[in-house]
C-alpha cells in the first residue's frame, strides 16, 4: 500500500515536472519569436502543434482535443485552417464540420480551411477534435508523430489558436485488430480492423460535459508554412487544393440470409430485438461494391460482441470466389470491425475509417441483456465527382459497362487516386494516367489529376526518378512508371525532364550499382539512339570522374622519385 501511494505521489511529481518544464519552454519560445524580425517570422504560425503529454506520440493512439471560446455575437465568418497527424474530426458544439487533411508526405504536409460560422453562437461555444493515427499498417499514410493544429484566420479568430489552453485526452476505448491470416495471405494495404469498447470509449467528447480524463495539452512547436524560415517540427503546411470529399446517406444493403433470427422484411429500415445468450448471423447485398463509413446504433446489449465483416465477394471451401452473385454454399471472408456495447440506449458505432464492401455480414453474440438494433446505415463516400459526359447504346450490355466502368472510377479516387478502394489504396503513376483520363473525359474535372502529377513529383529522388507510387511510407521505384509520368506531363503541357534523360539517369545508376553493362545496355534498346548516346555520355563523364578521384589521392601519396612518376590524360 504504502508503495502504491509512493509511485503516485512520483508520477504527479514527474508529470507536474513535466508540464513546468513545457510551460517554461513555450513562453521563452513565444518571447524570443515576438523579437524576431518580420521576415523571419514569415509562415510561421502563432498557432502551435499540440499532443498529449502522456499518451504515445509514434504508436498506434487515438486522442480527443477540446477547448472552450466565449464570442460576445455570432460572427459573420469565422475561418479557421486544420490539420493533424495523421487524421482528424472536427467537430463544433456538438456538429461534425470537415474530416482530413488530405494525404501527403511531410515536406508538403496539407491543411484544411473551414467557416465555422453556421456552428457558433453567441456565448459559450466548443470546439473538439477527434485525432488519431494508425501506426505503420497503412503504406499510404505518411507520418511523423500524432498531433493536432488550428488556427484562427485573423486577430478575432486566434482565440481558438491551438496552445495549452486546449485539452486532451486517450480514449482507450478504440484499438487496432490484427489483419485476418485470410487477408493476410495477400497484399492488403488499407486500414486494419478496428474493436470499438463501448464501456470504455468517450461517449462524450465532444461535449464539455465530459468527465474523462482530460489534462493539458502539450504543445511541440509552433506550426509553419513551407517555406518558411523557421521550422519548430518536420510538417510544412500547405493548403489542400481538393475540395471535401462527398459523405451521402445510402442504403446499407438487403438481407439475403440470415440465421438465429427472422428480421423484419423492412430490416434495415427498421429495428429488432435479439434475445439474451442468442448467436445471430445476417448477410447483406449492396448488389455493387461501395465505398463508405457504415453506422450501427444499437441499445442495451450490455457485453455483446458485434462484428461487421467486409468483403467484395464471397468464397467457397476452397476460396474460391466464382460467381459473385451467388451466395449458396459460400461464407464471408474479410476485413471486419467489432463494436462491444455498454448496456446504454442508441448509441452509434462508426468507424475511424471508411469501408469497402459489396457483401457486409452482422454478426452478434449476446450476453444477460437483450441488444436491440436501432438501424444501420451508411455514408457513401469518395471524390466528389459529376458525371457530365454520356453514352448511349442499342445494346444494353454496353450501358452497363459504362455504368460499371464510371462507379470504378468513383470508388478508386478519393483524397487520392487508388489501385483498390478495398485492398490497396496506393496512388500508382501507371493506374493514375489512365484514371486521370477518365476523369478528364467522364467528369470535365481536373482537380485530382493535378493533386496526383504534384505528388509524383514531389516523390522525386536525388537521381530524378519518381517513385511508383505516392504518397507511401515505403519506397518503391518502378523506372516505366516514371516515363508514365512523363507523358503525363506532356499530355498537360507541364515542363519536365525528357524521358530518355530519366532512363539514362536510372541505367548510369544500375551500372554504378555493379549492374553489368550487357544488361543495361540491353534495357536500352540500343535502337534508341538517343538514350544510348545520353548512357554513353554519362559512363565516360563516371569514368573520366573516377581517374581524376585516382590521381588526387596519388598526389595525397608520400612524394615518390622521378623514374616511378607517370601521369595520366584523360581525353
Amino acid at each position: 500500500m504504502q508503495n502504491d501511494c509512493a509511485r503516485t505521489i512520483h508520477d504527479m511529481k514527474t508529470k507536474f515536472l513535466l508540464f513546468t518544464f513545457l510551460t517554461v519552454t513555450l513562453t521563452y519560445a513565444t518571447s524570443a519569436l515576438a523579437q524576431l524580425p518580420p521576415e523571419a517570422r514569415a509562415g510561421l504560425w502563432k498557432a502551435q502543434w499540440i499532443t498529449s503529454p502522456s499518451a504515445p506520440q509514434r504508436d498506434i493512439v487515438v486522442l480527443h482535443f477540446r477547448k472552450v471560446i466565449e464570442i460576445p455575437r455570432a460572427p459573420e465568418h469565422f475561418v479557421v485552417h486544420v490539420s493533424a497527424d495523421s487524421q482528424f474530426i472536427l467537430c463544433v458544439n456538438q456538429h461534425e464540420v470537415g474530416r482530413g487533411p488530405a494525404r501527403s508526405d511531410l515536406a508538403h504536409w496539407k491543411y484544411e480551411t473551414y467557416d465555422l460560422s453556421a456552428f457558433l453562437r453567441p456565448g459559450r461555444n466548443e470546439i473538439a477534435a477527434t485525432v488519431w493515427s494508425l501506426g505503420v499498417s497503412t503504406g499510404a499514410q505518411i507520418s511523423d508523430r500524432t498531433a493536432f493544429v488550428l488556427r484562427g484566420d485573423s486577430s478575432e479568430e486566434s482565440v481558438a489558436d491551438t496552445d495549452t489552453s486546449w485539452e486532451v485526452e486517450e480514449d482507450k476505448g478504440v484499438q487496432t485488430l490484427p489483419t485476418p491470416p485470410d487477408i493476410r495471405r495477400f497484399y492488403y494495404v488499407a486500414e486494419p480492423a478496428e474493436r470499438i469498447d463501448g464501456s470504455l470509449f468517450d461517449w462524450f467528447w465532444n461535449d464539455a460535459a465530459s468527465r474523462g480524463k482530460w489534462e493539458k495539452a502539450a504543445p511541440i512547436g509552433n506550426a509553419s508554412e513551407r517555406g518558411a524560415v523557421l521550422q519548430n517540427n518536420n510538417w510544412q503546411l500547405m493548403p489542400n487544393s481538393l475540395p471535401a470529399m462527398q459523405m451521402e446517406l445510402t442504403p446499407v444493403g438487403r438481407v439475403v440470409r440470415a440465421s438465429g433470427v427472422e428480421p423484419p422484411a423492412n430490416f434495415p429500415g427498421a429495428g429488432f430485438e435479439i434475445p439474451t445468450h442468442a448467436t445471430v448471423s445476417l448477410l447483406l447485398d449492396q448488389s455493387h461494391l461501395t465505398t463508405a463509413y457504415p453506422e450501427l446504433t444499437v441499445s442495451g446489449g450490455a457485453k455483446s460482441t458485434i462484428r461487421l465483416t467486409y468483403a467484395e465477394a464471397l468464397v467457397d471451401s476452397q476460396g474460391v470466389k466464382g460467381n459473385r452473385n451467388e451466395i449458396a454454399g459460400k461464407h464471408i471472408v474479410g476485413i471486419f470491425d467489432e463494436f462491444l456495447p455498454d448496456g446504454s440506449e442508441k448509441r452509434p458505432f462508426v468507424p475511424l475509417a471508411w469501408r469497402t464492401w459489396r457483401y457486409l455480414q452482422l454478426d452478434v453474440n449476446t450476453a444477460d441483456q437483450p441488444l436491440r438494433i436501432e438501424d444501420l446505415r451508411s455514408w457513401f463516400t469518395a471524390f466528389p465527382f459529376e458525371e457530365r459526359a454520356r453514352f448511349q447504346s442499342d445494346e444494353p450490355a454496353l450501358s452497363q459497362i459504362w455504368q460499371i466502368g464510371w462507379r470504378t472510377a468513383r470508388l478508386d479516387a478519393h483524397d487520392t487516386y487508388m489501385d483498390t478502394p478495398y485492398w490497396e489504396r496506393m496512388q500508382y503513376i501507371g493506374d493514375t494516367r489512365i484514371q486521370a483520363l477518365i476523369s478528364y473525359s467522364v467528369a470535365g474535372d481536373d482537380r485530382l489529376a493535378r493533386q496526383a502529377i504534384q505528388a509524383f513529383d514531389d516523390s522525386r529522388i536525388s537521381d530524378g526518378i519518381t517513385r511508383s507510387r505516392y504518397p507511401s511510407s515505403v519506397t518503391q521505384i518502378i523506372p516505366t512508371f516514371s516515363l508514365l509520368w512523363s507523358k503525363t506531363l506532356r499530355r498537360a503541357k507541364v515542363p519536365y525532364s525528357r524521358i530518355y534523360d530519366l532512363r539514362s539517369t536510372y541505367a548510369t545508376r544500375l551500372s554504378a550499382g555493379g549492374v553489368a553493362d550487357e544488361w543495361v545496355t540491353q534495357m536500352l534498346r540500343q535502337g534508341d539512339a538517343q538514350v544510348f548516346k545520353k548512357y554513353s555520355q554519362m559512363k565516360l563523364q563516371m569514368k573520366r570522374e573516377a581517374l581524376e578521384k585516382l590521381n588526387r589521392r596519388a598526389g595525397e601519396i608520400a612524394p615518390v622519385t622521378a623514374e616511378g612518376m607517370c601521369t595520366v590524360t584523360v581525353q
